[in-house]
Parts: C-alpha cells; structure tokens; sequence
C-alpha cells in the first residue's frame, strides 16, 4: 500500500514554460546569442538550470553562467506570476491524497528559490511535507537521489512511495529509485517518449484511481 506521492512541479504540477520562453528569449538578447524557438526550450524542460543554458546557448563562460543565474533567480517570479499557471486538477487531486492520510513531497530539478515560487504563486505549497530541489541533494535527477531522500524525509521506504512526473528524466529517476512512476501526459513528455510497460495518465484528475490499485 502506498503511504506517499512524491510530485515533480514544471509540467506536473504547474505550467511554466511560457514563462520560460520569454525569459529565456530575454536573456538571448540581453547576451546576444541566437533566440531560441518555444520547441527548443520546450526540449530542455527538467534538466538542471546549467544544461538548460548550454543546451540553449552552448558553452557559456562561468562569468556569463553567473549573470544569466543571477537574472532567472531575480526575474523568474515575474515571468512565472505573468505567464505561470497551475495545471487542471492540481489542486483537487492534492486535497483528496491529503484527504486519504498520504504524506506528499515535491521533488524537482529547479532550484530551491524557484522550487518555492512555483508552488507559493499557485496556492499548493502548504501541501508538502518534503520540498526537494536540486540544492538539496548533490545529484539531480535522472538519479535517484532526490526521489530516496524525499522518501527517507518522509520516513516511508521507497516501495511505499509513487513519483508523478512529466518527463523521461523523471521516469529513469524513479527508476534509478527502483520506485513506481506515473506519467502525466499534459506536461512536456509525449506517451511515445516513456516506456511502454510506463503507467501514463492524460491529468491529475486519474492519479488517485491508479495509486489506490497498486500494491
């Protein structure tokens, strides 16, 4: 029986990649590299905020790295408030877990700043009792470290947790994790993208149904 549901945030939880686009495209101006299309950034949604940059951009020099980081910490906010917004049935779906006795943990690539403005601006953040970023751990996802740590956080084993998430990178973390993955197909992955054997749901709105038929 599962005791805990652990969350990825952008494409699960909430949207951002609008948001993304324009800031990305911002900073391409402010450095002056080519602007990227919404497809490409598209593409880099889940990775750690270094690759996204490089796979943007190419290999940027650290005292460019710093700016540009500098630039998402203060600005992002404003671009997620303008552009952002919670994905359908976000909140109903969390209620009802709540509701149903489950611990949840949200466990994301993004840094910890960002982590929390994603989930205060939608109103979800009280929701968690684990919030896990990439500053949290020393290995980001794809490996498994964030998904046992959130576990280990929540004092449940990781056979009692179940990841929810957008992306392949999330699948093979849960993997790594050797834990039950859920893939919600309104984010960024495609259901060509998982693993056939791979439990994919089309929103949030059938999460419930499925964890209460797993072991």
């Amino acid at each position: 029986m599962k005791r805990a549901v652990l969350f990825d945030s952008d494409g699960t939880l909430v949207k951002s990649l609008e948001a993304n686009v324009r800031m990305f495209r911002d900073i391409a101006e402010m450095f002056g590299y080519p602007v990227p299309s919404k497809e490409e950034v598209w593409k880099q949604m889940g990775k750690v905020r270094r690759d996204i940059v490089e796979s943007l951009f190419g290999a940027v020099t650290d005292e460019e790295y710093k700016k540009m980081d500098e630039y998402i910490d203060k600005n992002f906010p404003r671009y997620f408030e303008e552009y952002g917004m919670i994905q359908p049935h976000t909140k109903e779906c969390l209620e009802y877990l709540k509701s149903r006795g489950m611990s949840l943990g949200n466990v994301t690539n993004a840094r910890r700043g960002i982590a929390h403005v994603l989930l205060e601006t939608t109103g979800i953040k009280d929701f968690f009792d684990v919030i896990v970023s990439c500053d949290d751990v020393e290995h980001a996802k794809p490996d498994a470290e964030p998904l046992v740590y959130a576990a280990n956080q929540l004092g449940v084993d990781v056979s009692e947790c179940v990841y929810v998430g957008d992306t392949t990178i999330d699948e093979k973390a849960a993997k790594a994790a050797d834990m039950d993955f859920v893939a919600v197909l309104n984010g960024v992955g495609r259901e060509e993208d998982f693993e056939r054997d791979t439990i994919k749901i089309e929103d949030l709105s059938k999460l419930a149904e499925v964890i209460s038929c797993m072991k």
